[in-house]
């Protein structure tokens, strides 16, 4: 840890059974040692599912009524050695996600730090602190200690973690060189890891990297039906993962991962033809279908009401009350959704089923021979991958700024399918190949993307007045309020649209082009 003087503050392990008093009395019984002892405070780290805090070298806790944001290495209960990043107090509930936190810098923070994700409780300790000044006979304090003991809420008290920490001053590096002899004198281990990290290690968690993408790395000696195997199984997993953040609706961001894995090795299927047995092939992807159609509703919901402060800013003041109506009638509605979701998640018929579609991949070598099930991976995917683009190409042509946002949408999908290509065989090939083939795919996509949400949210309004608001009492302001934001909606698209033709060029240019080719050709493999 990081003193406020900006020296480093020294740790040394405790062990449980031996006092503050103790052992402050074996340090230096030349000066004087003064001890105070706080009341006891109750202190519950957080942090998202997949530790975004953490590997950012981040941390959030509530001490007591406060919640701290700050630095790992500055973490400590010791509010007068902390270093906030921010601060907010006093709260009786912690927010769970950033838009709900009151104006300031730890909304501004969270913002930008966790996204759409929750801040989840991990655990929640007892912390003793015991502070210990050091002073010379005419009263100078030239040495300080900070003693604290983390222990779990229960009835036994256990120690989870204590440590004594030597604060720096100035001026006075001998004196703190002497107590910090007489530490490793006594047999005081020295503390070299985190306290963060300690007191996680000790309460059973282990942050590790998450991600929704499957990591699953495949070689070009692979058959076509093995890599499949693979690069499907990982993204099931991910579904599986994602099961009980949906059930427990911890945040929408588990719904959206869990789809996104579900598409993925239905493109997979779709992609790499003739792998499995036709009618396998086709099961599966219909049960993966379904699975994903079950959750259309909410996911819609999901995504409409994440933006509901953004819709309510666009509609004229006088109109923007109304919309409060319609958020309510759509929060109603998700509260539906997610209750029939979670419950179909929990039903013996989907575990059944989704276990039956991972036996598929499972038991791959079982199924009979097929055209591509033993075709080399990097074979198929130098087939695959430029006769995808070119296809992507030969629509680009066809569209104009007169085109309907269908035909846009048909584009959007394919080059949806062509990064989940480059992907999926990513591994295949030299990273310095992929990678500016893959930022030139995800440019395009965030600009057809945006330009199909703000269609679809628009078609998303026009259902909701057309089945929910006619016939209702003041539905007159309420049908004029949603039809303000479709307006506003339909000019923010025009004005993406004014833009798409020119990223829609650029990827059937021939830079593009050659990147492509570069990529598939067989001598680029990856080693």
């Amino acid at each position: 840890m990081v003193d406020h003087t900006g020296q480093v503050a020294q740790s040394w392990l405790l062990p449980g059974e031996v006092g503050t008093n103790e052992i402050v009395s074996r340090l230096d019984s030349s000066l004087r040692w003064e001890i105070t002892v706080d009341d006891r405070q109750e202190i519950t780290l957080y942090d998202t599912f997949d530790w975004q805090l953490w590997f950012q070298n981040l941390v959030f806790y509530r001490l007591d009524s406060t919640c701290i944001l700050c630095d790992c290495n500055r973490f400590s209960s010791d509010e007068s050695s902390n270093e906030p990043i921010a601060s907010c107090e006093p709260l009786e509930q912690v927010p769970r996600f950033w838009w709900d936190w009151p104006e300031g810098g730890m909304r501004d923070e969270l913002r930008g730090i966790i996204g759409l994700r929750a801040l989840l409780p991990l655990t929640t300790l007892g912390v003793a602190t015991h502070r210990a000044a050091l002073r010379t006979e005419d009263d100078k304090t030239v040495t300080r200690l900070l003693f604290q003991r983390f222990v779990r809420v229960t009835e036994r008290r256990e120690q989870i973690l204590g440590m004594c920490r030597v604060l720096p001053i100035r001026g006075y590096d001998r004196e703190r060189g002497s107590i910090e002899e007489n530490l490793a004198r006594l047999g005081f281990p020295r503390i070299d890891t985190p306290p963060l990290q300690m007191i996680l290690t000790q309460t059973g968690h282990r942050p590790q990297p998450w991600s929704s993408k499957p990591t699953t790395s495949i070689s070009p000696e692979l058959t076509a039906r093995e890599a499949t195997r693979r690069l499907a199984s990982a993204s099931l997993d991910i579904c599986r993962d994602c099961e009980q953040g949906i059930i427990d609706d911890l945040d929408t961001e588990f719904l959206h991962d869990y789809r996104v894995s579900l598409r993925r090795v239905r493109s997979l299927l779709k992609l790499v033809k003739e792998v499995y047995p036709r009618n396998l092939t086709a099961q599966t992807i219909s049960e993966l279908s379904q699975f994903a159609r079950q959750t259309n509703r909410l996911r819609d919901l999901d995504v409409f009401l994440i933006d509901r402060e953004q819709h309510a800013e666009h509609v004229p003041g006088e109109l923007a009350h109304c919309l409060d109506k319609m958020f309510g009638d759509l929060n109603a509605e998700r509260d539906e959704q997610q209750h029939s979701v979670s419950s179909r998640l929990q039903s013996d018929a989907y575990r059944r089923s989704i276990s039956q579609v991972q036996g598929v991949f499972a038991e791959a070598k079982w199924w009979p021979v097929t055209v591509n099930s033993h075709v080399p991976v990097a074979s198929l995917a130098n087939q695959l991958i430029p006769r995808r683009y070119r296809k992507i190409c030969r629509m680009i042509s066809r569209i104009s700024t007169q085109s309907p946002d269908a035909q846009v949408h048909d584009v959007r999908l394919e080059a949806k399918k062509l990064r989940y290509l480059v992907e999926f065989f990513g591994t295949l090939y030299v990273p310095e190949l992929v990678m500016p083939l893959t930022k030139r795919l995800k440019s395009i996509q965030r600009v057809l993307g945006t330009f199909n949400d703000l269609a679809v949210q628009q078609e998303f309004l026009r259902g909701y007045v057309y089945n929910q608001v006619a016939g209702q009492a003041d539905s007159h302001e309420l049908t004029l309020a949603v039809g303000s934001l479709v307006g506003i909606l339909h000019q923010r698209q025009k004005a993406v649209r004014s833009e798409l033709n020119a990223h829609l060029a650029e990827f059937a240019d021939k830079n593009t082009k050659s990147m492509v080719q570069q990529l598939t050709d067989d001598r680029r493999l990856a080693a």
